[in-house]
């Protein structure tokens, strides 16, 4: 898991652009130690007390910048997977003048002008990499991850269309597609909450409110509007109970929180961008035991997507 480090020790999605939240959080501890530092050749504060603080700074700076980059190698690739399948389900919709129509267009067009600001957002994260532009292997990593898991992706969406042509439903290859871009979207969410609720319990740091607009949950909603005009039926159609529904997603989720696969895109995307070189990051924390524990810790072996 280090060569995946070396590409995504990155600061956290802000809405600020004016200074990268983390380097900015640097600084202020920073100065905070070297104000108590001055203390304390004043003789206002006493050894032990500088010395503690200093050791706290320090040990918060290594778990934000070991967890940014944990949620850079897990959840952000999965937030890309379901942008991009909104995105599928999207195009495909709005060439059906029949069913993209009023509060179904609206609520449409707001869920991708919110991806777009979402997608800016990262790839300015990328670019205010402490260690230099990191958007180039951000998309060579997030497009090696999505590429990866296509066949798995194929296979949900057609066994939600064979639940749906079961029941002769209409237009349902477009409602296929809105159905698995917005379960997708559901499980990148309940990822999100997932990922900085274990850190919080079982790590004792609140970083969640560093990340708030990765969560999708301002794209979920709209498009959940979409799918409950579009995909609500009068016939009994129970896609999230059909068992070859719930496989395939369940093959999802196993392959999205697997450490192998991860390091193999990794290494891909690193293999493309030989340049990422790992002189200025620092963080103890960023071993691959170390990755590998805080990894366990988070996701487990169960990852079910919220309701």
């Amino acid at each position: 898991m280090k060569n995946i480090l070396q590409g995504l020790d990155l600061p956290p999605v802000v809405r600020n652009r004016t200074i990268p939240l983390e380097q900015k959080l640097r600084a202020e501890e920073e100065a905070g130690i070297a104000r108590n530092v001055h203390k304390l050749q004043g003789g206002g504060v006493g050894l032990a007390s500088a010395a503690a603080l200093m050791r706290g700074s320090g040990q918060a700076h290594h778990l934000r910048d070991h967890f940014s980059a944990v949620f850079w190698a897990v959840v952000a690739p999965i937030n890309n997977m379901a942008v991009m399948e909104v995105k599928t389900a999207y195009d495909l919709l709005r060439k059906e003048p029949k069913l993209y129509r009023h509060g179904v267009k609206l609520n449409a067009r707001t869920a991708m002008e919110r991806i777009d600001k979402y997608d800016a957002a990262v790839l300015d994260t990328m670019k205010e990499n402490l260690n230099g532009d990191r958007s180039q292997f951000w998309l060579d990593y997030s497009d090696e991850h999505y590429s990866s898991l296509q066949h798995d992706l194929e296979i949900f969406y057609l066994t939600v269309l064979q639940v749906l042509t079961r029941h002769d439903i209409e237009y349902r290859e477009i409602k296929a597609r809105i159905i698995t871009s917005h379960a997708l979207l559901s499980y990148a969410v309940g990822m999100y909450d997932t990922f900085f609720r274990k850190i919080e319990q079982g790590y004792h740091v609140a970083l969640e409110h560093m990340f708030r607009d990765a969560r999708l949950c301002y794209v979920l909603s709209p498009w959940q509007a979409v799918a409950d005009v579009l995909c609500s039926s009068k016939q009994p159609v129970d896609v999230d109970n059909d068992p070859n529904v719930r496989l395939a997603f369940q093959v999802i989720e196993r392959h999205t929180i697997s450490l192998e696969r991860i390091n193999g895109i990794g290494d891909t995307a690193l293999g493309y961008n030989p340049d990422i070189k790992n002189d200025v990051y620092r963080n103890p924390m960023n071993t691959a035991d170390r990755f590998d524990s805080s990894f366990s810790a988070c996701f487990g072996k169960e990852v079910t997507p919220v309701p």
